[in-house]
């Protein structure tokens, strides 16, 4: 059998492509990291993101050489290997090899499809990424539960947004749990005895995300970092499809989606723009979601 030889010490150019969030990077980043310690150079460019900042919880970490953000000029003469995001085909042109990422959610994650492409480089050793968190405490109360009730503001994407979070606070208040709530302004959880930590810069959401015991999130960015942190972690998921962004490959995480038979909406894009009523959201009830946390919390 004939082996093929990988060659070492490539610089790599990781195109996440054009309306990259904060998801999509934070999948990334473990490949990323991967490549870096099989002993290549890699360069990251982000652009059109979809959350300001998102870049900070990356910069000064060793395994990203440079961050280029909104620009595909760079300062190499050339690159080994540029790998294209499956998101658009914005790459650089001084690369030598083009990789195209080709999704296929029935054969792995996004997180996986990275790390597969990282493999064929060589890549051998895949770990939680090292990410910028802020020194930050917070003194989370004792059974602390930390919601992010939001998700991408993008057309047709509010139907990622599980409506009950208020209901669910209720019932857990009841028992006892010191609750809390991340995000963005328009995300906060309107229940007087939810604390609201919101539009904090992402360094130090990521130190809330780790102090906290449990999060409970809508499919969103701060779900993958949460996964990232291998928080313990409870991802509720309406109409998107767990196959491709599910945050799996942490051990902590428990995921809930709706037992209808139309789920996941999401890759059937006939589907996706013809429907209105968004039923995914109300078939995921606030007692399955309550007896989930209390199976968990009791772990």
């Amino acid at each position: 059998m004939l082996l093929r030889r990988i060659k070492k010490n490539q610089k790599i150019a990781f195109c996440l492509g054009d309306g990259c969030g904060l998801g999509n990077l934070l999948q990334a980043l473990t490949a990323v990291q991967a490549l870096h310690e099989a002993g290549h150079t890699v360069d990251l460019f982000l652009s059109g993101t979809a959350y300001r900042g998102i870049s900070e919880i990356v910069k000064g970490t060793p395994f990203v050489r440079t961050m280029y953000e909104n620009t595909y000029q760079n300062n190499e003469t050339f690159y080994d290997v540029c790998i294209k995001s499956f998101l658009s085909d914005h790459r650089v042109d001084n690369a030598k090899k083009i990789i195209k990422l080709k999704p296929d959610w029935s054969r792995g994650s996004e997180y996986e499809l990275y790390c597969r492409t990282a493999v064929k480089l060589g890549a051998t050793q895949f770990k939680p990424p090292a990410l910028h968190i802020a020194d930050r405490p917070f003194h989370l109360q004792p059974r602390s539960i930390l919601f992010h009730a939001g998700c991408s503001q993008r057309k047709l994407w509010e139907r990622k947004r599980w409506p009950h979070y208020s209901e669910l606070a209720e019932r857990l208040v009841q028992d006892g749990f010191s609750l809390y709530c991340c995000g963005a302004e328009d995300e906060i959880i309107h229940h007087p005895r939810v604390t609201a930590y919101n539009s904090l810069p992402i360094q130090e959401t990521a130190a809330l995300i780790q102090q906290c015991e449990l999060f409970v999130s809508n499919d969103s960015g701060l779900m993958q970092l949460a996964a990232a942190l291998r928080k313990k972690q409870i991802a509720i998921f309406t109409a998107t499809n767990p196959k491709k962004s599910a945050p799996y490959y942490n051990p902590n995480s428990f995921i809930i989606t709706p037992p209808i038979t139309c789920f996941p909406c999401q890759g059937n894009e006939t589907v996706w723009e013809n429907c209105h009523d968004w039923r995914c959201r109300e078939a995921i009830t606030v007692d399955a979601v309550y007896r989930l946390i209390k199976k968990v919390t009791a772990a």
